[in-house]
């Protein structure tokens, strides 16, 4: 990681934009981020998605991501590129296989202090490239509020598959 007034340059397995300035609804009683809500929420049976919002295709994939510093009183911009999740902490950067999928993400982030109160928001996108079954594009928004010590927030996300084959089935 490369620190400065420039804002961060991250290189090797690390977590993408979309995850790094994302805002969830808080955890309150159960987790609702990363898979468990498919515990707690029904998705209809129609649809194989997670009832999660988070896009994080890349995962720890090594990728190489720039976050801005913050500007205009909290505003902040990520970008990352991953060339393939199908790499680890040790493989070479990119390996050449058929499978491997190509991720490319940005991200925008607003959080500010107003008195006692805060906001905290972001809209983010992710683009998958690869297979005809991998290939697809996601959007997610999250906001959260904090008044008095009580927060309210939540998110939304929706990912759309390139394939047009899988258009009307459960993929």
């Amino acid at each position: 990681k490369l620190t400065g007034g420039f804002g961060d340059i991250r290189l090797g397995s690390v977590s993408g934009p979309v995850s790094t300035l994302k805002h969830t609804a808080p955890n309150v009683g159960f987790r609702h981020e990363g898979g468990d809500t498919n515990n707690y929420i029904q998705v209809p049976t129609n649809a194989t998605a997670s009832a999660s919002t988070n896009l994080a295709e890349s995962g720890d994939a090594v990728k190489i991501v720039y976050i801005s510093p913050v500007v205009a009183g909290g505003l902040r911009l990520g970008l990352g590129y991953t060339p393939s999740t199908v790499n680890a902490d040790t493989s070479p950067l990119l390996t050449g296989a058929a499978a491997d999928e190509q991720v490319y993400e940005g991200s925008v982030s607003y959080e500010a202090k107003m008195g006692s109160s805060d906001i905290k928001l972001d809209v983010a996108m992710e683009h998958a490239s690869g297979t005809s079954n991998d290939s697809h594009r996601g959007y997610r928004a999250g906001l959260n509020v904090t008044a008095g010590g009580i927060t309210v927030g939540g998110g939304v996300a929706k990912k759309d598959h390139q394939n047009t084959a899988k258009s009307n089935t459960t993929n």
